[in-house]
């Protein structure tokens, strides 16, 4: 994707300089949410960081028992303002 957008900024004749800049993706951010258009950033100067933070799983038994494959959600979320 980096390639492709670099590739068409040379093509179309306008400068690098916003293509050379690292593209924040959803798999290479430092936060699933990113930096929420610069209010993350502002809000850590001012002191004020949040955290969220979500696990989910299925758990069950695969055989030998009353349920055999009867597999259930579970999860917890937790949210931090610091």
């Amino acid at each position: 994707m980096k390639t492709g957008l670099i590739a068409l900024a040379a093509c179309s004749g306008t400068a690098l300089s916003a293509a050379s800049a690292p593209l924040e993706n959803f798999w290479t951010r430092d936060t699933l949410g990113g930096d929420w258009g610069g209010s993350r950033t502002r809000l850590a100067e001012q002191g004020i960081v949040t955290e969220l933070s979500t696990t989910g799983y299925y758990a069950g038994l695969l055989s030998g028992g009353a349920k055999d494959g009867d597999f259930e959600f579970g999860g917890r979320s937790d949210a931090f303002l610091h």
